[in-house]
């Protein structure tokens, strides 16, 4: 699949918010959840600038079948600076065509870019299997899991 790679751009709002969608539903959350989540996620990122999001985009349809987030963290262990990949979300009918889509080029430029030293990406369970078979092919290694606190924002004054 000859691809595309580039950053989220306001242009690329309704495309986008129809990926961040699919993937809350995938995840369990309700339609109308989904779409308040989605709408919310990125007027965040469009009015934070906190992170960025790189888009897939096929040179033969023009449309995006990849939305990944990545974001900047700091730590020891990480030497400084570094990378952290969230999340890589394929349009379903893509998943199993995409067997020779190689990212790393462009993360490493970006991280080339950014100065970071590494890329660390969220490990996925085994019940994943494709997501740890897709992390594999493209060489990263695993480290530890996260685990996460979540904090509740609404209750906050």
């Amino acid at each position: 699949m000859h691809i595309q790679v580039k950053e989220f751009e306001n242009a690329d709002f309704d495309e986008a918010l129809c990926l961040v969608e699919q993937l809350y539903i995938e995840l369990g959350e309700d339609v109308e959840h989904a779409k308040n989540l989605s709408v919310k996620f990125l007027e965040q990122l469009t009015q934070t600038g906190s992170g960025m999001v790189l888009l897939v985009k096929t040179f033969v349809t023009s449309e995006i079948v990849i939305l990944a987030t990545l974001t900047e963290s700091t730590a020891i262990y990480g030497g400084g600076k570094y990378g952290v990949l969230d999340e890589i979300y394929t349009v379903s009918r893509f998943r199993s065509r995409h067997g020779d889509l190689d990212l790393r080029s462009e993360i490493r430029e970006l991280a080339i870019k950014k100065g970071w030293g590494r890329i660390d990406v969220a490990a996925p369970t085994d019940a994943w299997y494709r997501t740890v078979r897709f992390c594999r092919n493209q060489q990263f290694r695993l480290t530890v899991p996260k685990f996460k606190y979540v904090v509740d924002l609404a209750g906050a004054a």
